[in-house]
């Protein structure tokens, strides 16, 4: 197999909130860029319903009705039209053709990208089909007014995990990948998890820390998404302290070494991303006097360059009134505190990666582990993070696009044109299809430094890329309803908050 690809949503291929998109996620653009055929994905329809909530299916839905302008008493049949589309969504995944006890058409029997949405790095090995199973008979619930499917993060990972429904094997992403490597042979690995454990905190604006207990850092062994406020549907916690962190990923890092310990392929490697810095996902919109911080070196040497930060972060596309009233809101204080635990983790990734290379060369063997810098990656193509100056150079295809995108909230005016982001989904978190080219375009530049063989960045064709971009190509009029309507706004961040937090 030429790559295996473990992950979270942003390997699946969400966009807007669904995996409605896998085939433009970046692992393929790579296959495709290098010429490479056997790629498989779990895949959903796009013409339908989805999982999760499709923001951009429901929009343009209510777009094709209504129009720009949702007036008056219009009102009243969009919300009548959204719980009909959210009611069809609850059919079609727990009862009928999509119901994760069915076959995939065409069937599978495994992938090759088994990324599944809202995993942390400790799920890698501890989210199995028959936790799965568990966890969705544990879950179920009655029908109601806005109710998606139940248990919509183990639907997934069922599916993705157990692509058949009459194979017995218990496998975790790890499992299938160990089960890969020993028959069929993996060349390479792309491994991206983490952003998992920091992100949910810019979903709900609020930071409940992971600590150490009292006998210090322990590896997560309980599927996170278990983990709950008794009394509330919150997760107890949802940024992971960098102790924990680092005995999560050191164990991630031991058991992918055990999977490629017997690898059937002479010559592989792993690729394994950075974690971003999840203040810089428009969702959390700053607010408020800015700050410029400045961060220390890290022990390793890493310098994470200063950068403009807001007293308030509030949900788009509220102002520093709604925040300064109470509003959900994470302050400069917060938003620091998260952004240092991330770049402790990016510490711990580019430390667990020079220990996998150190073992390697002291059998006798080459370095084969590389990290893929997306955290920095994103920091320079950040709009408001670099004061309206990012400082990410853009591939030469699309230097001179137009309009030309960037990191803000996607907007579009009420006559169709794009004003301002394209690189973040309706979401505010999963980027669009072009962002998914720039994941594939940083992917790609380190996977030719590593001598792949016939990797090349600039063979990524953008032409089809930004074709495949519905966000961009055909800009939703409706936006402007969100940036004028805080009612409408509001529905969406509860949307997002809904399946994705």
């Amino acid at each position: 197999m030429k790559s295996f690809v473990i992950g979270d949503s942003i390997s699946q291929g969400f966009i807007s909130g669904r995996a409605s998109r896998g085939e433009l996620a970046y692992p393929k653009l790579i296959h495709d860029a290098m010429g490479w055929g056997g790629y498989s994905h779990v895949r959903y329809p796009h013409d339908g319903p989805g999982l999760f909530v499709d923001l951009e299916w429901i929009l343009r839905d209510l777009e094709g009705r209504y129009g720009a302008n949702i007036r008056g008493l219009e009102w009243a049949l969009a919300l009548n039209r959204i719980r009909a589309l959210f009611d069809e969504a609850e059919d079609l995944y727990e009862r009928d053709a999509l119901h994760e006890e069915q076959p995939h058409d065409p069937p599978a029997s495994g992938f090759g990208n088994v990324a599944c949405y809202g995993f942390t790095v400790a799920d890698a090995w501890n989210v199995t089909p028959n936790v799965c199973r568990q966890r969705i008979a544990a879950s179920q619930r009655g029908d109601g007014l806005f109710h998606l499917p139940s248990a919509p993060f183990y639907r997934n990972a069922l599916r993705v995990l157990r692509p058949d429904p009459q194979d017995t094997r218990d496998f975790s992403q790890l499992d299938w990948l160990k089960h890969t490597a020993e028959t069929e042979g993996v060349e390479n690995v792309i491994l991206w998890l983490g952003g998992n454990n920091a992100l949910a905190t810019v979903l709900r604006l609020k930071v409940f820390q992971k600590d150490p207990g009292p006998g210090g850092a322990t590896i997560t062994h309980t599927p996170s998404m278990d983990d709950v406020v008794p009394g509330s549907s919150e997760i107890s916690y949802n940024l992971w302290h960098p102790s924990v962190f680092e005995a999560d990923y050191r164990e991630l890092m031991r058991r992918v070494s055990d999977c490629m310990a017997n690898n059937v392929a002479a010559d592989w490697r792993v690729f394994i991303g950075t974690v971003p810095e999840v203040t810089i996902a428009p969702l959390a919109k700053g607010v408020g006097p800015t700050s410029l911080i400045a961060f220390p070196e890290d022990e390793d040497g890493h310098q994470v360059p200063d950068g403009y930060y807001f007293k308030y972060y509030t949900y788009f596309p509220f102002e520093v009134e709604y925040a300064h009233k109470g509003g959900s809101r994470l302050s400069l204080h917060d938003a620091l505190h998260i952004d240092r635990c991330i770049h402790a983790y990016n510490a711990t990734i580019r430390d667990e990666v020079r220990r996998a290379n150190e073992l390697l060369i002291n059998r006798g063997d080459k370095a084969r582990y590389h990290v893929v810098d997306i955290a920095s990656s994103l920091r320079a193509l950040a709009w408001k993070r670099n004061g309206g100056h990012p400082t990410y150079t853009m591939p030469k295809a699309i230097q001179f696009m137009y309009p030309q995108v960037n990191t803000k909230f996607y907007h579009a005016d009420r006559d169709g044109q794009l004003r301002q982001g394209g690189l973040f989904s309706l979401d505010g978190v999963h980027p669009t299809a072009i962002g998914q080219g720039l994941l594939a375009y940083e992917f790609l530049k380190v996977m030719r430094d590593a001598g792949v063989p016939g990797a090349d960045p600039d063979a990524l064709d953008w032409r089809s890329i930004v074709a495949s971009d519905t966000l961009y190509n055909d800009p939703l009029r409706l936006m402007g309803e969100a940036y004028e309507n805080p009612d409408f706004a509001g529905w969406i961040v509860q949307a997002v908050h809904q399946q994705l937090g």
